[in-house]
């Protein structure tokens, strides 16, 4: 990850599950093609797999030290968070949008 914002999310599940942390986050649909189940995603900062991706959220299951030790420990639903997604997909995305068609 390289530290840029590409979009702002919003906390939509924050809840414990065994161990660790469930956190599921909303995303503005145009960046749907972006977010692949088990690739990389940044939210604020912090390296996450998403899973449970559909066109509009995500969730991610965080373990017990990256919560204790980060500021997600005190994410709450409703909360923003910036999204950076993965630099594979985003050079792939640039790739196929400058193909020509024809």
């Amino acid at each position: 990850m390289l530290g840029h914002i590409d979009a702002v999310g919003r906390v939509k599940e924050s809840r414990p599950d065994g161990g660790g942390w469930i956190l599921g986050i909303g995303y503005p649909t145009e960046h749907a093609a972006r977010v692949v189940s088990k690739g990389s995603i940044c939210v604020d900062g912090i390296s996450l797999t998403p899973y449970d991706v559909t066109a509009s959220s995500f969730r991610c299951a965080i373990v017990h030290a990256t919560r204790e030790r980060t500021h997600l420990k005190g994410v709450t639903v409703g909360d923003e968070v910036n999204l950076e997604f993965d630099i594979v997909g985003k050079y792939v995305q640039r790739m196929i949008d400058h193909v020509p068609r024809g």
